[in-house]
Order: C-alpha cells, then sequence, then structure tokens
C-alpha cells in the first residue's frame, strides 16, 4: 500500500493521498502497540508512512490548521515511535496553522506541568523545536537544560557553536567532562565522544585537558582504539614514550583487578605487533572468558609459534 501511495505521490497526486497517509500513519503505530515486531518490519513502516505523510502534507494543500492540531494530538499520545517533528511539518503550515500548533504545545505543557522529566520528554522535545525554529538560542539552551536530572551536553554545545558563541561551548563541554558524560561507549545526545571534546579543547589550545579527556577514555574502554587516539596526540606533545608507559601500566592495574583479565591488553599488544607482551601478559593475567580474550590467545599462540619455526609475521588487524 505504501509502495502504491508513493508512486501517487511522485506524479503529483499528494492531496489525493494526503488522508490515506496520514491514517496509515495512526493505524501502523496502533499495531504496533499490540504486536510482535522483533524483526522491526511493523516499525520501518510507520517511519516510512509518517515520512511520506510530511512530504504529501508539505507539497499539497491540507487543512493547515487542523494538520496542526493533528500534529500535537498525535505527539500526545505518542510512545515515542514513529518519530515525528515540527521540521518534517512546519513547511506545511500557514501563519494560523503555526500559531495554532504553538497554543495547542502550550497547553499540553500546562497540563504536564507537574508531571516528571520521563512524561515530559515529548513536550519537552515540541518546546525546544520552536524555540529551533524561532532561532532562539537561548531558549533552547534553558529547555534542555533547566531542571532536568539529564543534560544533553551535545545538542547543547551544538547550538552554542552554531551560534558562533564558542567560549560557551567550552563552558559546556567543562561541564560534560564534570559530569563524566564523555563516553566511547554511548552515541547519543547525552554523552560526548571522545574526539569531539578533543578536537573542541584543541582548537582552544587547551592541549592538557584534551590529554585528560583521552586518558580517561583509555581507562573507560582499553583497546586499540583508545590506545592509538592517546598515542597520537601524545606524540604531537612529543610525549610519547612517557604516555605509552602510563598507558601500559594503567592497563595491568585494570587487568590486575577483581574480575579482570589480560584479553584488552593482549589486544593492544597485537595491535602493534609485539608478540612477547602479548604472551606475556596472557601468562600474567589470563585471557579472560571473553570470546575476544580466547582469540587473542590463540593469535598470539599461532603467530608465536610461526615465529619460533621462523614463519612469524605480523598478526592481521
Amino acid at each position: 500500500m505504501l509502495d502504491r501511495l508513493e508512486e501517487l505521490l511522485d506524479v503529483g497526486a499528494a492531496d489525493a493521498v494526503s488522508k490515506a497517509l496520514l491514517r496509515a500513519t495512526t493505524r501502523l503505530r496502533s499495531i504496533l502497540l499490540h504486536a510482535d515486531d522483533s524483526s522491526g518490519v511493523i516499525g520501518a513502516a510507520g517511519e516510512r508512512a509518517v515520512q511520506l505523510s510530511a512530504r504529501a502534507c508539505r507539497e499539497g494543500t491540507p487543512n493547515r490548521v487542523g494538520l496542526a492540531r493533528w500534529l500535537v494530538g498525535f505527539r500526545r499520545d505518542s510512545p515515542g515511535w514513529p518519530h515525528v517533528e515540527l521540521a518534517m511539518f512546519v513547511d506545511a503550515f500557514d501563519e494560523r496553522a503555526l500559531a495554532e500548533y504553538r497554543r495547542s504545545v502550550a497547553k499540553w505543557s500546562a497540563d504536564l506541568a507537574d508531571a516528571d522529566h520521563y512524561a515530559r520528554y515529548e513536550v519537552q522535545a515540541a518546546l525546544v523545536e520552536l524555540a529551533d525554529h524561532d532561532g532562539d538560542v537561548d531558549r533552547a539552551i534553558v529547555l534542555l537544560s533547566g531542571g532536568v536530572e539529564h543534560i544533553p551536553y551535545g545538542s547543547v554545545i551544538d547550538r552554542v557553536l552554531a551560534a558562533g558563541r564558542d567560549a560557551e561551548a567550552l563552558d559546556w563541554l567543562d561541564r560534560a567532562v564534570a559530569a563524566r558524560r564523555i563516553s566511547t561507549l554511548q552515541r547519543n545526545d547525552y554523552w560526548i565522544l571522545p574526539n569531539r571534546a578533543v578536537e573542541l579543547y584543541s582548537a582552544a589550545g587547551r592541549a592538557g585537558d584534551a590529554l585528560n579527556v583521552l586518558q580517561a577514555a583509555f581507562v573507560q574502554r582499553v583497546g586499540p582504539p583508545t590506545w592509538r587516539a592517546l598515542l597520537d596526540f601524545a606524540a604531537r606533545l612529543n610525549r610519547d614514550e612517557e604516555l605509552r608507559e602510563w598507558a601500559i601500566a594503567a592497563a595491568e592495574e585494570l587487568a590486575g583487578r577483581p574480575h579482570g583479565s589480560g584479553s584488552d591488553l593482549i589486544n593492544v599488544y597485537l595491535s602493534e605487533s609485539r608478540l612477547e607482551e602479548a604472551w606475556q601478559a596472557a601468562k600474567r593475567f589470563g585471557a579472560g572468558r571473553r570470546r575476544c580474550g580466547r582469540v587473542a590467545l590463540c593469535r598470539v599462540q599461532v603467530f608465536a609459534g610461526g615465529a619460533e619455526l621462523g614463519q612469524g609475521r605480523a598478526p592481521p588487524d
């Protein structure tokens, strides 16, 4: 059905298919609430339906005020999917429709004034989108950071940088570091990737802070990527040997803790073809129970054995 509606949309029949696509968007969400969607097929269809629906509204001549009311109503009942936001539909609004959307969002927010952060998540997103639409960076930052348990540091920093407020972005980055929101493991707006933090600190001439971020990232997740990032940056400071020793000591300390293992350290050594050091780490700390540790130990044995026969070669990446 979506294929057929899209074909009609492609030949200019936006008004003919817009109601059907809005219906499909609503109905697919209703089905998904009561279905096993382990394969993700229904959810993907819902996302596609809402994208096509927004396109039909933008290209056609919908009841604009009615569309604004529908969008707020759809978001108020949202379980979080399919993803919808103002930017998808705003080009279909006129001034009256946008005013109605603002009024409806304000009422929605007032109705949830005493609710917790989680219950207000969607309406807060709608309010931030309105601030972004208006170009009101300060309003967006207040909404993103005021009175919330978890601040989306990435979103805040992106907005102040886009506004040319670099010093303020560094202030927010310092707050993220203090709140321990720099992580190699998380990839959403509530966390900052180490390379992003290093980029910002380096541009501001704060190499020491950039190095601290890389050291913390290495301790958080010992492995070839964090090892290489740390040593590459250390080389720029002419401190590569010093920080290589620090990193090995840190990795050995972590490996020696209860429930620790040498698997991460082994993989670091193997990334540089340092077979003897990898083998010694395996003997001292074990290769661990994780599959990667066992594979690492096997690689050490295979390549070390080959080396004894004069057939050794560097292990593959």
